[in-house]
């Protein structure tokens, strides 16, 4: 059996292989690389899915808490997954198919296809909007390709979809095309609420103009537990149960709650997650 890592380099590295010929081959028609690299990433996103697809992580991931809430929802009714995610609803839609299915390589499949799938779709506005040459997209992409999780994009399913879902939407307000910004952004919360504090960071890094301004936040990021245990009190003492629900879960990512021991991020780390 191949290690997943060594099939992912391989995999990589046929892709910049084709890739540089499809630009040798356009020559100086910068569009027709585009479309050709594109074109390849769609064929890339279809190995991966296959991969996605064969895939199995020998540690505790989202995927387990997920098949067990879809066994539940067998007994309960879909309604039951409707109550689960009453703040992020498009979660819902996304374990439809392991719902129906009752298999987890299902949704491994919509995991892998999905934040590929928005990972390319990223990638290609990245290099549009910042003018990157055809050569520049590939590095990009295999940076990416390789830095990249693949048992995250598989197993964990709702937040790495949701943050590619973030990233396209910055790219098109930096367009300035805001409706479909917020559009897009509202779709990823909707998605996974904690994907919020990045849109949030990205807006407050540019209100900060000036540099003693960026200072003082980098100084207050790199006090993270201070600033994320006030954080946590001001979003739990602000009315509206959106807002403790972002804070009960932050709180439990930091280990705040009374019964963090118990939560799923706890089994997780104590599992081997999170590394």
């Amino acid at each position: 059996m191949i290690p997943l890592l060594n099939i992912i380099y391989l995999l990589v590295g046929a892709y910049t292989i084709v890739a540089l010929i499809f630009v040798i081959l356009c020559g100086k028609n910068v569009r027709a690389a585009y479309v050709s690299i594109e074109r390849l990433n769609f064929l890339m996103l279809i190995v991966l899915a296959w991969i996605g697809w064969h895939f199995y992580s020998s540690s505790y991931v989202d995927l387990v808490r997920i098949m067990d809430e879809i066994e539940a929802a067998h007994s309960q009714g879909v309604g039951y997954l409707v109550r689960l995610y009453t703040f992020n609803p498009l979660s819902v839609v996304l374990l439809l198919p392991g719902y129906f299915t009752g298999s987890a390589q299902v949704m491994q499949l919509v995991g892998t296809v999905g934040t590929y799938g928005l990972m390319f779709i990223a990638i290609a506005k990245l290099c549009r909007l910042f003018s990157l040459s055809p050569a520049m997209m590939i590095l990009l992409t295999d940076a990416i390709l390789i830095m990249y999780d693949f048992g995250s994009a598989s197993t964990n399913i709702r937040f790495p979809i949701a943050f590619w879902l973030v990233v396209i939407g910055l790219c098109q307000y930096y367009r300035r095309k805001y409706a479909s910004s917020i559009i897009l952004i509202l779709l990823a919360a909707l998605t996974h609420l904690g994907v919020i504090i990045i849109p949030a960071l990205y807006f407050v890094v540019n209100v900060l103009k000036k540099n003693y301004n960026r200072i003082i936040f980098c100084v207050l990021l790199l006090m993270y537990f201070p600033c994320m245990t006030v954080l946590v009190g001001i979003l739990k003492s602000m009315p509206g149960r959106v807002f403790w629900e972002i804070g009960d879960r932050l709180a439990g990512y930091v280990g705040m709650t009374d019964n963090y021991q118990y939560s799923y991020d706890a089994i997780s780390i104590a599992n081997g997650g999170r590394k």
